[in-house]
């Protein structure tokens, strides 16, 4: 929503009040009788300025019809959807919905049951169509309300629950959106937002990035029917993304592995595992001094290996091999440089002096993930820290 946007809501029937407030708490708490908030008009602006919404209360008796339209400012549609109409489309589309993608689930606990298809519903229920610029595709936002936009590693995650659906190409439609967008030197935006422009230009962009998960979770898609035939944009635009790791503005020391520049590029934001290497401790998410993570380098030498099976399957076996060796190199350095023998531990790095930054964090346990773990300290991990009801159990 911004201000090139305009809707008109119209409302029919015996209403009171209506309220325009930056919160719906505060609207719930008024029309309850309560005078002990206040609308706050420089806060709301702010709230429509920063977040691009706000909501709206209204007090009615009886029935109320509410009809809405959104257009140009100046040149709003007279025509408008009525509430009764949408509630009859969304019927329809949850029917659809459960009848024709929902793989029934066979258990007759009802508990089971329920969470069963409320996990389903709410996971659609963030799905977003009808987008263009940079989202042409469908796409599955965090949280609609509040964060409807596509991250890259969210979408990720959400690929290996479409999956189950009885049409698993969803899982895969994000894939396009964000190879459309990619920039020249292969990076992929964190985040895409649904607007109607397409992305700027790779220079007024500044370098972002979201964990590179997708190589876990095209390991789990492989699994299913649906499986792209053509591999090639896949391979092409994961390849250029890998590679753009490789950049001197993103590799400092040119070591191979994957650096941390902000507590964003992590997707934690906040963590006590950047408290030394913050730019500016007084900040809560600022930028970091050069961090190799365990999560960040593990999940790229599954990606590594994941390419090294995209490239024998489009038939190029030098390239097939030149990337699992690079998968298996870069797990050689995660076990060199970050395992603690004495602690039984992985730890991050710093990036310049490749000293271990001795915070413990689950993120240790990342190494489970990769098939060139090494058995004797995988058993070390479970058995010192993850079964310690002192640590982490």
């Amino acid at each position: 929503w911004d201000d090139r946007f305009e809707m008109q809501l119209r409302f029919a029937g015996k209403r009171r009040r209506v309220r325009v407030a930056d919160d719906p708490a505060t609207l719930r708490r008024i029309s309850a009788g309560f005078d002990d908030v206040q609308l706050n008009p420089v806060h709301q602006k702010w709230v429509w300025g920063y977040l691009k919404r706000c909501w709206v209360g209204v007090e009615f008796q009886g029935r109320l019809d509410v009809t809405f339209a959104v257009g140009r400012p100046g040149r709003v549609r007279s025509a408008g959807v009525t509430t009764a109409a949408l509630r009859r489309q969304e019927k329809k589309r949850w029917e659809d919905f459960f009848r024709d993608q929902v793989p029934p689930i066979d258990s007759t606990d009802p508990v089971v049951r329920d969470t069963y298809y409320f996990a389903w519903q709410m996971l659609w229920s963030n799905r977003c169509v009808g987008g263009s610029g940079s989202l042409p595709q469908p796409f599955t936002s965090a949280a609609r309300l509040h964060y409807g936009a596509t991250w890259w590693w969210d979408e990720a995650f959400s690929s290996a629950m479409l999956r189950h659906l009885r049409d698993p190409r969803i899982a895969y439609e994000f894939l396009e959106n964000f190879r459309r967008a990619q920039a020249a030197d292969g990076m992929l935006d964190g985040c895409l937002n649904p607007t109607l422009d397409p992305p700027p230009p790779a220079a007024a962009r500044p370098p972002s990035m979201n964990p590179p998960v997708i190589g876990v979770m095209l390991q789990l898609l492989r699994e299913q029917p649906g499986w792209p035939k053509d591999l090639r944009p896949l391979y092409d635009m994961l390849h250029h993304h890998a590679q753009w790791h490789d950049l001197p503005q993103r590799d400092t020391d040119g070591d191979g592995l994957v650096e941390y520049h902000d507590c964003n590029d992590s997707g934690l934001d906040q963590s006590p595992r950047w408290d030394e290497q913050k730019r500016h401790p007084e900040q809560v998410v600022c930028a970091l001094r050069p961090l190799e993570p365990i999560d960040g380098n593990v999940w790229m030498s599954v990606l590594w290996d994941v390419l090294g099976e995209l490239a024998e399957q489009l038939g190029d076996p030098t390239s097939a091999a030149a990337h699992r060796a690079r998968a298996r190199r870069m797990m050689d350095q995660i076990e060199q440089l970050m395992w603690n023998e004495a602690d039984g531990l992985y730890y991050d790095i710093d990036a310049q002096s490749h000293r271990q930054l001795k915070t413990k964090s689950p993120f240790a346990f990342m190494v489970l993930l990769s098939r060139h773990a090494r058995r004797e300290r995988v058993e070390r991990l479970v058995r010192e820290h993850l079964l310690n009801p002192r640590e982490f159990w």
